[in-house]
């Protein structure tokens, strides 16, 4: 049996490290022109991974409301990072799709990530990494399971 006070102690670093992570990139990327926020990056990133995907199917996957969906796509969209297009069967049914231009800022995003991330991960050693990765994973695996 897992004590109260572990669950309660695992809940609060997860939810810590989550957000430290997310507040130290955003810091980093304020500092540097033309990098995407964690969140813009992570619909631009999903966008580009899933062929056109429908508006409810990125509100769904980020576990937003249609009205915060339309927020952040409504930024991408102005800086001309996506398009948003009627589908041909259903003009109810908007589509994104990633433009060259938005390519280019995602690419350039996930360098800077990447580079903020091995920055934090260069503090420990080789098996503290393996060891995390491993949790994580299995972490990630269960919660998926339901």
């Amino acid at each position: 049996m897992i004590s109260n006070k572990k669950i309660e102690d695992l809940s609060s670093l997860i939810v810590s490290v989550g957000k430290s992570v997310s507040d130290r990139i955003r810091s980093e990327t304020k500092k540097e022109k033309n990098i995407l926020t964690p969140v813009c990056l992570g619909a631009l990133k999903f966008i580009s991974e899933k062929v056109s995907p429908t508006m409810k199917e990125f509100a769904d996957h980020f576990g937003i409301t249609p009205p915060s969906a339309t927020a952040t796509i409504e930024i991408l969209a102005k800086e001309r990072y996506l398009n948003r297009d009627f589908d041909n069967n259903d003009r109810r049914i908007v589509r994104l799709s990633i433009t060259d231009k938005g390519l280019e800022i995602l690419r350039k995003s996930l360098s800077a990530a990447r580079k903020k991330m091995e920055g934090i991960l260069s503090k420990m050693d080789e098996n503290e990494i393996d060891n995390l990765y491993s949790g994580l994973k299995h972490f990630s695996e269960v919660i998926k399971k339901k």
